[in-house]
């Protein structure tokens, strides 16, 4: 298997585990399962999860990218988790572009709290200094996604037993 495609193999699990667990849990329960199912995962793996729940939500189209940015920056154990697995993983291109989307989207007003979430995707559209500067952000995301993930692969191999059951 490719280096770059370690941890999306790797994730695929996780993830499902995790829509399983949310699917039998209550809507005023679903922040509690949540914080527990990722405080039961390894450092590894948090830092792995943290890092595709991102992921596929910032390679969708530019709208999307902004929303989410604006939506995760509005939780911010979610925020802090993101930025902590691109830290664990070394990979300081995408860190510093996601403290410049953090500084822009803080510049911008977006809110710290989904108390006072109201953020729309539309939002983008009306705002030529959002759509340029978040247009540039998403690129240059896209453009140093395969090296994010070359570094999760790489990270993997040198830790396989977090990550696998090794018999």
């Amino acid at each position: 298997m490719p280096q770059e495609k370690l941890g999306a193999f790797c994730f695929r699990p996780m993830i499902g585990a995790y829509k399983e667990k949310m699917s039998v849990t209550e809507l005023e329960e679903s922040a509690a399962v949540k914080e527990q199912f990722y405080n039961e995962l390894t450092t590894d793996q948090q830092a792995l999860f943290s890092f595709f729940v991102y992921y596929y939500h910032a390679v969708d189209p530019l709208d999307e990218y902004f929303w989410w940015n604006a939506y995760f920056l509005a939780q911010p154990k979610i925020w802090s988790g993101t930025k902590a697995a691109l830290n664990y993983f070394d990979d300081t291109v995408q860190l510093q572009l996601l403290e410049k989307v953090e500084g822009a989207l803080l510049s911008w007003g977006q809110p710290t709290s989904l108390t006072d979430f109201q953020t729309t995707r539309e939002d983008l559209a009306k705002h030529e200094e959002w759509l340029a500067a978040m247009s540039s952000f998403h690129l240059s995301f896209l453009e140093a996604a395969p090296n994010s993930l070359r570094l999760i692969g790489a990270h993997i191999l040198t830790r396989p037993e977090s990550f696998f059951d090794l018999e």
